[in-house]
């Protein structure tokens, strides 16, 4: 898996992320980059570390790890010039046989300095992160605070958004609990919020997606009631 350089001289404000592992849908890929665009787009994910250099400041990838920036080669040799990076070299520097010209070699030898990822677009550039993985959605959460009460809690919804977010979750539904009077107004009250937070596509962090509702009703009546006004809620934010 060969690291690749990319011009951006034409592309600005954009963050760039390398990482060693992506998780994707069907493969993984090791020492890869995403890039996302400033509206929080993703434009491309790809093999390779990604590098911003001047166009007369190539990149070279270790021959041997094809990830790393190669700055040795065997001292013997005078053909071989940057084709291992530095903790390959490090394994190979008691000597044995270059895989790439296959000849006989006893110590390395730095053949060039290593050039810095640097920053020439207005680019953010983060390096050294584990992983990558798409957004973690949560199909049953009744909120993570914000309020006294966790019939109160999304009636406040930016407290719960934040966090879910900080742990990964991009994508949510909201349960919401429906018990019997004078208690339902509150729970009302938080469907109401979270109906204007989806309709006008506020984002604190996680999205909701949606309203699960759970009844605790002794009442055969007020079951009826409540299944209805699920039953307009539910067509109302669709």
């Amino acid at each position: 898996m060969a690291s690749i350089t990319m011009q951006t001289n034409k592309r600005n404000n954009l963050l760039i992320i390398n990482a060693k592992q992506i998780i994707l849908e069907d493969e993984v890929l090791y020492n890869g980059h995403v890039i996302v665009e400033s509206d929080g787009k993703i434009i491309e994910i790809n093999k390779g570390i990604y590098y911003e250099y001047d166009d007369n400041n190539k990149f070279n990838a270790c021959y041997n790890c094809k990830k790393n920036q190669a700055t040795f080669a065997p001292a013997q040799c005078d053909e071989c010039v940057n084709i291992y990076c530095k903790k390959c070299a490090m394994k190979m520097a008691t000597g044995g046989r270059c895989k790439k010209c296959k000849n006989l070699f006893a110590s390395m030898k730095r053949t060039s300095t290593e050039k810095k990822n640097v920053n020439r677009n207005n680019n953010k550039i983060i390096n050294g992160v584990e992983y990558i993985i798409p957004g973690f959605i949560d199909i049953h959460n009744h909120g993570l605070g914000g309020a006294k009460d966790v019939l109160d809690y999304w009636t406040n919804p930016e407290f719960s958004l934040r966090k879910l977010y900080k742990v990964g979750v991009t994508s949510m539904f909201a349960t919401l609990t429906f018990p019997d009077p004078p208690r339902l107004k509150r729970s009302l009250k938080a469907c109401q919020v979270l109906s204007e937070l989806y309709l006008k596509n506020n984002n604190y962090g996680a999205r909701v997606e949606g309203i699960v509702s759970v009844f605790y009703c002794t009442s055969s009546k007020f079951l009826f009631i409540a299944m209805h006004l699920l039953f307009f809620l539910t067509h109302f934010i669709s």
